[in-house]
């Protein structure tokens, strides 16, 4: 009896409408612009910025983004620029709605972050100066990680 070979793209694996290729039992999604992941699944969701990014922020900032993607999904943050004053100044990142709870991670300096995940639909990124030196700041690019 003939037996054909699995199609692994037959299940269709990827998200936002992404196209598959793929044979022994491999696949590969081709993510349309704004979608990133394996299977496309992290869509674009915003950019954040310091006040006054790529130019230099004040001193004595402290300002907070809460970010909701919605019931079923997660939260991805990915820098792409990081400058700050090493010690002095921060970015403090947390997997929920609120700075009381979840820390993800506490950055300074020029050390470009990890990227961060939340486990649930909110993140929450904290940035506080001193009143003294001040840098270029930071930009972070958020991803809504959709459910599977």
């Amino acid at each position: 009896m003939f037996c054909e070979e699995p199609k692994p793209c037959l299940s269709n694996p990827c998200f936002h409408s992404a196209s598959c290729t793929g044979s022994d039992n491999k696949y590969t999604c081709h993510c349309p612009i704004g979608t990133e992941g394996n299977r496309c699944q992290d869509e674009f969701y915003e950019t954040i910025t310091s006040p006054g990014f790529p130019s230099t922020y004040t001193n004595s900032i402290y300002k907070t983004w809460t970010i909701d993607v919605g019931v079923g999904n997660t939260v991805r943050i990915k820098f792409t620029k990081f400058a700050l004053e090493h010690g002095s100044d921060y970015v403090k990142i947390f997997g929920a709605r609120s700075t009381s709870c979840c820390s993800l991670g506490t950055y300074t300096g020029a050390t470009l972050p990890s990227e961060k995940a939340s486990t649930g639909r909110y993140m929450t990124i904290e940035f506080t100066t001193d009143g003294s030196v001040t840098g270029p700041g930071f930009r972070a690019v958020i991803y809504k990680i959709a459910s599977n």
